[in-house]
């Protein structure tokens, strides 16, 4: 798949939904959170081998720094 690009990123009350472009030729997306910057690693529930472009993610915790990284795949 092409490149993407995080472009947008809304939180409000412990929650967060994340937009970002879509890849060309990606079939499904994943998207990855952790508290470190080299730790991204934990797939965010309801939000891995999906095809919408948008995702949310509740319950974290307002006095952490969170990161986020996605992956987009195709069937090729």
């Amino acid at each position: 798949p092409g490149a993407f690009s995080f472009n947008q990123i809304r939180s409000q009350n412990g929650d967060v939904s994340v937009r970002w472009t879509a890849s060309l030729r990606a079939d499904t997306y994943t998207l990855f959170i952790g508290t470190s910057s080299s730790n991204i690693t934990t797939p965010v529930s309801g939000c891995t081998g999906f095809r919408r472009t948008i995702c949310q993610i509740s319950g974290l915790d307002p006095n952490t720094v969170y990161y986020l990284s996605a992956t987009a795949t195709n069937a090729a």
